[in-house]
Order: C-alpha cells, then structure tokens, then sequence
C-alpha cells in the first residue's frame, strides 16, 4: 500500500474514524449512557471526496439529533458500528459486552453478544453480519458469526497490544488499531494471516476506517495527522 499524509491543522487527541455513513454517537457519564442518532450529510466527509482535513474541520453538516435511551444503560461505551439493516453495534466497555440494538417501531429491541469475555473497545461488523471485537485486555480478536439462531464464538489473531479500533472491507480482511500500528486479519480458508502495515510514526494508532476503494485511514494518539493508505 502507498502511503499519504494530509496537509492540515494540527489534530488533536484523534480517535476514531468511519469512512461509510455514520449513524451514531455518544453522550455518555461514569454511569449511563445514550445512543445519539445522527444523521448526517455525506457531501463533506473525508473519506468520500474531501479534499483535506482542514475543509472536513470546517465542513457543515446538516442533521438532526435524537438521544434515545438504550434498553440497559450503557457503561463507558467506545465504538460504534451499524450493518446494512440499520442494527446498532456498541462496544459496551464496562459491561464486558457488544450491544446490538435492533430498530423496531418507539424504540430498539436489545441483545447482548460476546458478554463477559474482556474489555470491548472496537467493534465491526461485515456485509454478513458477522460482529468483530477488540477487547483492550485481550491480545486476539473475538468474531461472532450470525446463524439462524444467533451467534457462533470464535477468535483469532494474535499477538495484539491494546487493540482499540476495528474496520472490515468488503472482502472480510479485518484492520485492527493498536499500540504497535496497523494489523490485518486475511481470511484464508477457515482461519486468517496477521500482516502488519507499516506506519511512519509505529506506535499509537487509535481510529481506523476503509472505503469501498480499499483505501485505509488511520489516526493515531501519537501522531497528529489523519494517514492514508491506498493505491
């Protein structure tokens, strides 16, 4: 992969990063927390045609915002992803749980996944359904594979130090965020190869995304720049 770099203000503190539609967003405290619906006009997101991080700083979006109250408080909640279907995915921290909020008509119907198995902080989830988790204490990933009578328990991956942010491409390859830079989970058969993609700045990634191009971007706690990684 090539390697870029924008041109731009100084960032500060960069997390995460969603280079598809975002859906959702936190107001949380030390004890409770609400889902944010926003909805959002995609003419300025970065991932999708803007120019520079400086013209998305500015950009305006237009949208309106509802706090809409989960079934079961939400305890330090980090990332967030929705599938084709419109379910919320939660990284429910401090519940040692994925929370899988279902649209239904007044509200949301509530299921918890992967409970009890670690810390979640990253969560994906591919065209399939398929939940990937990244649990801050663990040192492998967790894949909870949809059946028709809910989800299959594996994990995979190794080696991994303070995983923090996921994102899955069309073909299934999982990026993971983490201390030591930029890995990636391949399917190949019934199991996956580790490759790592090699940052200027090694240590400190936090946020990833991928586009429908394949191109990955990356911020990071050590390095004050969104980086790009595409053909």
């Amino acid at each position: 992969m090539k390697a870029a770099r924008f041109a731009s203000p100084r960032i500060n503190f960069p997390v995460f990063l969603k280079a598809e539609l975002v859906r959702a967003r936190f107001a949380s405290t030390c004890r409770f927390a609400a889902v944010v619906l926003l909805r959002l006009a995609l003419a300025a997101l970065l991932a999708v045609g803007v120019g520079s991080v400086a013209q998305a700083q500015t950009a305006h979006f237009f949208m309106s915002e509802s706090i809409l109250p989960t079934p079961t408080p939400l305890y330090y909640p980090a990332q967030v992803a929705v599938d084709t279907k419109g379910n919320i995915y939660i990284a429910d921290q401090s519940n040692y749980r994925v929370a899988k909020e279902t649209p239904e008509e007044g509200g949301f119907v509530e299921t918890s996944i992967s409970t009890g198995t670690g810390l979640p902080y990253g969560v994906a989830v591919d065209q399939s359904g398929n939940v990937y988790i990244a649990c801050e204490n663990l040192s492998n990933l967790i894949k909870e594979t949809l059946t028709p009578t809910g989800y299959t328990q594996s994990t995979f991956g190794s080696g991994l130090y303070s995983p923090t942010s996921l994102a899955v491409d069309s073909l299934g390859a999982v990026y993971v965020a983490e201390y030591n830079g930029l890995m990636v989970e391949t399917p190949s058969g019934g199991s996956y190869v580790q490759s790592q993609i090699p940052l200027t700045n090694a240590r400190g990634a936090f946020g990833v995304a991928v586009d429908s191009d394949f191109n990955v971007y990356i911020t990071g706690l050590d390095f004050n720049y969104l980086a790009l990684f595409g053909s």
